[in-house]
């Protein structure tokens, strides 16, 4: 597995294909390459690619992934949010088109008040997979009757592994050259 802190702009997928596309300049065409959790374009942050045999273990890292969010000792009490899952909606909003987005079960362990500089906040958020913080977002600001919306969103963690020992995509492909 490898951890890459994506940048900014790239899709997973676009990070898959580019490592994909340096592995086979390099000899190896064979090789699986997958990730385990999508970010968005616009988020940036820890996305975990799998490599070869690894691909196949993308159920043991989201086992993983629950044990570790089991173990954390958690002191806060969380307001409870129906939150939404939509099913790659940022593409068809930049459309232009309406999106219905239907409601998913996804938990939210934590949620920790960073900064306050309104109209600006900062927030962290511990949660499962599946969960689309834009709607989250959305939901702490019809709560506050004030509206919401996010500037930046960058994911920190997923499982075991943290955005600082991510390698960046110059990294990445200044080693597979």
């Amino acid at each position: 597995m490898l951890v890459v802190d994506k940048p900014l702009g790239w899709t997973s997928t676009d990070v898959v294909r580019k490592v994909k596309f340096m592995l086979r300049h390099n000899g190896l065409r064979n090789l699986k390459v997958g990730h385990a959790g999508t970010l968005d374009p616009l988020a940036t942050g820890v996305l975990v690619v799998c490599l070869g045999k690894a691909t196949k273990s993308v159920e043991a890292l989201q086992a993983e992934e629950k044990e570790y969010v089991a173990e954390m000792k958690l002191g806060a009490t969380t307001p409870s949010f129906d939150m939404e899952h939509p099913e790659d909606a940022y593409e068809y909003a930049r459309e232009g088109e309406e999106v219905k987005l239907r409601a998913a079960p996804i938990n939210i362990y934590a949620m920790e008040l960073l900064e306050y500089d309104l109209p600006r906040i900062r927030i962290r958020v511990v949660c499962s997979k599946g969960t689309y913080i834009r709607s989250l977002a959305r939901e702490i600001g019809e709560a506050l009757g004030s509206g919401a919306y996010l500037t930046s969103l960058r994911r920190t963690r997923s499982g075991r592994f943290t955005a600082e020992e991510g390698y960046s995509m110059d990294e990445i492909i200044n080693i597979l050259k």
